[in-house]
């Protein structure tokens, strides 16, 4: 597996040793091994990791982007280790579970089941993750309706864009109306500011909402 391959990955902190020069720093910070809005952050949340399995390197069609993508999605949707995250280790499924936000129940990595879905059966990992690329698209598409320049951005900027909209766009969303202008406007730095003046990330307890906030702004604020 590849490492992530972002110009002068936090060199000061030494994760890597040699300078790569595609991308300027962003530094990364690994949710907690469970599901990050099951139960507050470990004693282990914050500390700086490097990401094996995700390459930001050069250009990337858009099946490229959306795969890339769910590898950061995964990290902050759900773990097969988590106990309120519908995984049954014994069938090797996953299975409906509540949403902590409230609403339709959830399943596997983030999906909200709609009227009409049944995944009483279960899911295997497999076709959660064709789930969840399905979901991804479907982020895609809303992005490049909402900001006009999304083709034109660094695939770093696509994947956190991706990321925070997985959750919802808009006013209610958390990627707001304000933060996609300047986006769209490549004032990446004034957009990562933007994003996290932001109501929930304010207000919320949940330490995985804010995680995951966090981890977007930094990328925003790198300029990809």
């Amino acid at each position: 597996m590849s490492i992530i391959k972002l110009k002068d990955l936090l060199k000061e902190q030494k994760l890597i040793e040699a300078p790569v020069a595609d991308l300027p720093p962003v530094k990364f910070v690994m949710p907690p091994a469970q599901h990050a809005y099951a139960q507050p952050a470990s004693s282990a949340a914050g500390k700086p990791y490097t990401q094996p399995d995700i390459d930001f390197s050069g250009t990337a069609k858009v099946e490229d982007v959306a795969s890339k993508a769910a590898n950061v999605i995964m990290k902050f949707e759900n773990s097969k280790d988590n106990p309120r995250g519908g995984y049954n280790k014994q069938l090797k499924k996953w299975f409906p579970h509540k949403s902590l936000e409230g609403g339709s129940d959830t399943i596997a990595y983030g999906h909200k089941i709609q009227q009409g879905e049944d995944f009483s059966k279960g899911l295997t990992d497999d076709e959660a993750i064709k789930l969840l690329n399905k979901d991804i698209n479907r982020t895609i598409d809303t992005a490049k309706r909402l900001m006009k320049k999304f083709d034109t951005f660094p695939l770093t900027i696509k994947i956190a864009i991706i990321n925070a909209g997985f959750r919802g766009f808009g006013k209610k969303g958390d990627l707001g109306p304000e933060t996609m202008k300047l986006l769209d406007q490549y004032k990446f730095q004034d957009a990562a500011k933007e994003y996290l003046n932001h109501k929930e990330y304010k207000t919320t307890t949940n330490q995985g909402v804010k995680k995951r906030m966090n981890w977007n702004a930094s990328v925003f604020k790198s300029g990809g």
